[in-house]
C-alpha cells in the first residue's frame, strides 16, 4: 500500500507527521506514512503532495487508491506538507 501511494504522480514522498504518529511499527521495520492500527480502524496516509493540483482531488484519489487495496475501508488522508515543483 505504502508504494502504491508513493507513486501516485500527485506524491512528493510519504511523510509521518510533524509527531511522527503517522507510521506503522512492524516487527524490524517502521512504514512512515501509512498507519494501520486495527482493523476497524482507519486508514491514515501522510503525504507530502506536489504543488499545481487540487489537493482535495489529489487526496480523494490516494483514498481511491487505498480502498483499491484494503477493500471498503475509511482512509484519512495527511497532508504533512506541499513540495513546489522547484523543490521537487
Amino acid at each position: 500500500m505504502a508504494a502504491a501511494v508513493a507513486a501516485h504522480p500527485g506524491v512528493v514522498e510519504l511523510g509521518a507527521g510533524s509527531m511522527g504518529l503517522v507510521a506503522t511499527r512492524l516487527p524490524h521495520r517502521r512504514i512512515v506514512g501509512v498507519r494501520l492500527s486495527h482493523p476497524r480502524a482507519p486508514i491514515v496516509l501522510g503525504v507530502v503532495l506536489r504543488e499545481g493540483r487540487p489537493l482535495p482531488e489529489v487526496a480523494a484519489q490516494l483514498r481511491d487508491l487505498t480502498r483499491s487495496i484494503a477493500g471498503d475501508v475509511l482512509v484519512n488522508v495527511e497532508v504533512t506538507g506541499v513540495a513546489s515543483t522547484v523543490d521537487s
